[in-house]
């Protein structure tokens, strides 16, 4: 822990102390602008894209009841939110395998139970809130000859 008295002298900043510190405080503000942009607009995967074209060609087909159209309403909502890498697994099985049409359904509606994918939904974080993290960076914290 660092303590400092209250009458320590403060020294200056070496020279050129803000071209050090600049870009690495743009590259944290950058990253930090991309997760929370993906936390507003969630990249949909190329997995997640081919379940949703499915159903929509399966929806839009004349013979698909109503209870089934509104099944694949819910399911498109649930399969286009971010999920987690080990249902993206699953997903890519059905795309490789090429499943389609009710049997699609099925599997996609048996996978949103297994995972339970609909709490997911439901239980979205609140990113009005979201804390941003404030980094201070100082070369006075740096040794010459650490090792980082």
């Amino acid at each position: 822990m660092l303590q400092c008295k209250a009458d320590t002298p403060t020294h200056p900043l070496p020279k050129g102390h803000n071209k050090r510190v600049e870009p690495a405080r743009r590259l944290f503000e950058e990253h930090l602008n991309k997760i929370l942009q993906s936390l507003k607009h969630p990249e949909i995967t190329p997995e997640q894209n081919y379940i949703i074209n499915k159903f929509n060609e399966l929806r839009d087909d004349l013979l698909t009841s109503e209870n089934q159209r509104n099944l694949i309403n819910h399911l498109i909502s649930v399969i286009s939110q971010p999920l987690p890498s080990y249902v993206l697994t699953e997903l890519r099985a059905l795309k490789r395998n090429k499943i389609a049409g009710s049997e699609l359904v099925d599997k996609i509606d048996k996978l949103v139970y297994h995972f339970e994918l609909e709490q997911r939904l439901t239980n979205k974080p609140d990113i009005s809130n979201f804390p941003i993290a404030k980094i201070y960076c100082s070369e006075s914290l740096w040794k010459p000859n650490s090792k980082i």
